[in-house]
């Protein structure tokens, strides 16, 4: 069953977003090496440009995180994604609580792998990629 995908025509973000459920481990990016701890959250929706992340953990705006997901890719196999993010927002009243976070790099290949994953999904191309 493919993931529950948000119609491009009600929403008036750059990117189309998708229902992910994807687990991320997340740190804060300057926290110091040996100090670093690792945290668990859930997109629960992902696009091109960022996603939703619910879970405790939850950073003010502006928070540099480093985050790390996996994506199934076209050849059947798990591929890793590892990118830098910042908090744009957060929602911590009403449910689900979580935040709003945007990449801002990616190591690698983590780019094209996750538009490959979302081209996939959508069928086509990605808006603003």
């Amino acid at each position: 069953m493919a993931p529950a995908v948000d119609p491009p025509e009600s929403d008036k973000r750059t990117y189309r977003r998708v229902a992910a459920g994807t687990h991320v481990t997340l740190r804060p990016a300057d926290v110091g090496r040996r100090s670093r701890r690792y945290l668990e959250a859930v997109a629960a929706n992902l696009s091109f440009g960022g996603m939703y992340l619910t879970g405790p953990p939850s950073f003010r705006p502006g928070t540099v995180l480093d985050l790390e997901f996996a994506l199934s890719g076209p050849d059947g196999e798990t591929h890793v994604v590892r990118a830098r993010a910042i908090v744009r927002w957060r929602r911590r009243l009403r449910h689900p609580r979580g935040m709003g976070v945007e990449f801002v790099e990616f190591d690698g290949l983590g780019r094209d792998r996750l538009k490959v994953w979302l081209e996939r999904l959508f069928g086509g191309g990605v808006a603003g990629a």
